[in-house]
């Protein structure tokens, strides 16, 4: 009878375990609580005791669980050996066995394989914030955007936003912030020079929860480079950043490129300034080998004329990305000009081939012979 109880117990406890599996949970909050309600002396089914516990923790979050083939159910003992493999198997152990079956290695390599594959695919995303009343008020022209997002691409990082905001601390902290949480590299342009409506640095650190720190090395470089100047407290407030923060010298200027988070990059409004800090430490944004491949085609027939072309070289070829923009410039010789974006470079060349036959176009607009009428259209 006692290990009738025992077989019990442990299907109960197989079931349960199933459930969590299924359920995707990871809380040791929410396994303590589960197993609390089976010890409980009325009879409930572990689905009933994995739901109950996690009625008590609304803040985990609770995926749709997956129904699992036929051909996969397995028992509960065997559910029960599976996650104490699982366990053994964590580098939190600090052990590694071995697989007990060719079948397990082969699904681990594909594992691995599909693995390799998207991270091969994947492109690294990024985000800018141009931080400044006088941008907003039309006053001064932002070009640090194009910069930006001309030095991304030929390192293969999408620039996925761009958001213009005042000098405000809410708006600067809660921008960032989420920005953050949502690409891999996050630029901000403005903001921390000696004047009263410089409060990146502040608002940055606020938002992250940290204090604000004059650092001495900025001090020593800035003494160094430029001694001709009185430290003050105007200077000593362009010294002062987030505390933590990552501080990346750039040679010949006393002003770091201060990162916060991991991930968020600290830089001033002025363009040369802007253009040089990056430049300085572009290797720590993306990879020249994952930049797509590119090509133009240019022509003198409208987009009015081409649209119904452009529609069928989507579809056939989805996967690269095709833009259409007429010229802007009076001396351009050409009407439209057509770009071509892809990870296959053969993909791309073909694509292109296709474009140029269907639009009459040249992949030079000098090549393109001159046009007598109006370019409008």
């Amino acid at each position: 009878r006692q290990r009738e109880r025992e077989r019990e117990r442990e299907e109960m406890l197989g079931g349960f375990v199933g459930g969590f599996i299924s359920l995707r949970v990871r809380s040791s909050a929410v396994c303590t609580r589960a197993c609390e309600i089976l010890r409980h002396p009325l009879r409930i089914t572990p689905t009933a005791a994995a739901f109950s516990a996690l009625s008590s923790f609304p803040s985990v979050p609770l995926h749709p669980p997956r129904r699992p083939s036929p051909s996969h159910q397995c028992s509960s003992r065997a559910r029960i050996t599976s996650l104490r493999s699982r366990r053994m198997n964590s580098p939190r152990f600090g052990v590694v066995t071995s697989r007990s079956s060719s079948s397990n290695s082969t699904n681990s390599n594909d594992d691995t394989n599909n693995q390799q594959n998207n991270n091969a695919t994947k492109r690294k995303t990024a985000a800018a914030v141009i931080i400044g009343n006088e941008i907003l008020s039309g006053k001064v022209s932002d070009v640090n955007v194009a910069y930006l997002a001309k030095l991304l691409f030929a390192r293969g990082v999408k620039l996925c936003r761009v958001e213009m905001i005042a000098d405000d601390y809410d708006e600067i902290g809660e921008a960032v912030v989420r920005l953050s949480q949502k690409v891999d590299y996050v630029f901000t342009s403005g903001g921390i020079g000696p004047t009263l409506d410089d409060i990146t640095y502040a608002a940055i650190a606020k938002a992250f929860g940290v204090s604000l720190v004059c650092d001495d090395r900025i001090l020593c470089a800035m003494k160094e480079i430029s001694p001709q100047h009185e430290i003050n407290v105007a200077r000593r407030q362009m010294a002062t950043v987030p505390t933590g923060a990552e501080l990346l010298a750039v040679e010949g200027l006393w002003v770091p490129l201060a990162v916060v988070n991991g991930n968020v990059f600290i830089l001033p409004g002025v363009p040369w300034l802007f253009q040089r800090m990056l430049d300085a430490h572009k290797g720590r944004f993306g990879d020249e080998s994952a930049a797509l491949a590119t090509a133009r085609v240019y022509t003198n027939r409208f987009e009015g004329e081409i649209a119904a072309s452009l529609n069928q070289l989507h579809a056939d070829f989805p996967d690269v990305e095709l833009g259409s923009y007429p010229r802007t410039e009076v001396a351009h010789n050409y009407c439209v000009m057509l770009t071509l974006e892809g990870a296959d470079e053969a993909r791309v060349h073909a694509a292109r081939d296709q474009l140029k036959r269907a639009v009459d176009g040249e992949l030079e607009p000098g090549l393109l012979p001159q046009m007598e009428r109006p370019r409008v259209g």
